[in-house]
């Protein structure tokens, strides 16, 4: 595992080296599984719904990262923000249906939540 001056020295040249969008992808690629294992009949509703919010997160990310407005930047991690707020809504929402166990992936989307805070807060930090 890396140390936080590695990382904190290691230069960031595509969205792929934040370790933010790393975290979100990956939750992208556990959300995906995890919707195959829904009922039948949710696949077009709920499953959809859930990774479409996954899908989200990560996305924004991405176009976040390329902005060059810091404002414009904020907002848009924001709308992240806003989406993993939404994926762990609906993650509450299958294990309270009785549809699946969704613990781990709570905790994966929480940890998900403190990195891309720390990204925002150093963003607006930034002068």
């Amino acid at each position: 595992m890396d140390t936080t001056e590695e990382r904190s020295t290691r230069r960031i040249n595509t969205y792929k080296d934040l370790v933010v969008w790393q975290k979100a992808h990956q939750l992208v690629m556990t959300i995906y599984k995890l919707s195959v294992d829904l009922p039948q009949d949710e696949q077009s509703g709920l499953a959809q719904q859930l990774k479409s919010a996954a899908l989200d997160v990560a996305s924004n990310i991405v176009k976040g990262y390329k902005r060059y407005g810091k404002q414009e930047k904020l907002d848009i991690l924001n709308t992240a923000q806003s989406s993993l707020e939404n994926l762990k809504y609906l993650l509450l929402l299958i294990t309270d249906l009785g549809y699946a166990d969704t613990s781990e992936e709570e905790m994966d989307a929480e940890e998900v939540s403190r990195i891309l805070n720390g990204f925002l807060k150093s963003i607006r930090e930034k002068q």
